[in-house]
């Protein structure tokens, strides 16, 4: 990407927390799992951007996927400059993101 995080669009944020997402859920070890990003409703707001994610499915051990979320954050924070918060949301009962 070139310029700062200014220059960067919602599209430039979603592709690059998806690329870090599916980085980071590699290194972890999990590979039964992923994490989506609803870019429909990524947004930003004053220097933050607010991306909302779930998992694609329950997980029997739910601090990984939270651990994940809170590395992927830190990362871009300390890499790229961008202040990101990683929004969960939930599951149905069919193991849908809503």
């Amino acid at each position: 990407m070139t310029g700062g995080p200014s220059d960067m669009t919602c599209d430039d944020v979603v592709k690059l927390v998806e690329e870090k997402l599916k980085e980071y859920v590699k290194k972890s070890g999990n590979r039964d799992f992923d994490i989506n990003v609803d870019a429909n409703f990524a947004r930003q707001e004053d220097d933050w951007w607010y991306i909302p994610v779930r998992p694609n499915k329950d997980l029997p051990q739910t601090y990984a996927y939270y651990d994940i979320l809170a590395d992927v954050e830190f990362d871009l924070q300390e890499t790229d400059n961008l202040n990101i918060l990683l929004v969960p949301t939930a599951l149905d009962n069919k193991g849908n993101g809503q």
